[in-house]
């Protein structure tokens, strides 16, 4: 709505902010791309066993940004042969005091695959992703472990982003 109308032979007709605004948005939000995407990344970390439970510090997502984990791979000496009475258990925390407060997935075998809903399992940049097995693991064992990560900016996800 015009605020300002000059007849002088021609029509001025000046638009106000909220308007161009208003029209600015409607454009921009058309446009292809304008939703948030995430890095896809993979994590891999594998120790061989001393003779003691066996910890895999598989780091913690940048400042800004946030994890949302999709799948844990297991893996003992090869891809097939199962490590007898151990589990391995994802942890999100503080990887020199775990807890069961910042424990995610028990009970993973050795080897297995296990995938996670979407939507289900954050790591915050105060948060190490790590993986513990249950038991000793006998000297000379290696484990290892790959979690699938989808690497989000925290703003586009988070409720305090300041999106409407």
């Amino acid at each position: 709505m015009a605020i300002v109308k000059i007849a002088a032979g021609a029509e001025l007709d000046l638009a106000t902010g909220d308007e161009l605004k208003g029209a600015t948005n409607s454009i921009l939000s058309a446009l292809p791309g304008d939703e948030p995407r995430p890095i896809y990344l993979t994590r891999v970390d594998t120790t061989v066993s001393t003779g003691g439970v066996v910890q895999l510090d598989l780091g913690a997502p940048p400042v800004g940004s946030i994890w949302q984990i999709r799948f844990v791979t297991m893996f003992g000496n090869d891809e097939s042969t199962v490590v007898g009475g151990i589990t391995g258990a994802l942890f999100c925390g503080d990887p020199a005091n775990l807890s069961f407060a910042q424990l995610r997935v028990p009970g993973m075998a050795i080897p297995s695959l296990t995938f996670i809903p979407d939507t289900c399992m954050w790591c915050h940049p105060n948060e190490d992703l790590v993986i513990k097995t249950s038991a000793v693991v006998t000297s000379g064992q290696q484990i290892g472990a790959v979690v699938g990560i989808e690497e989000w900016r925290q703003r586009d996800v988070s409720r305090l982003g300041g999106k409407p």
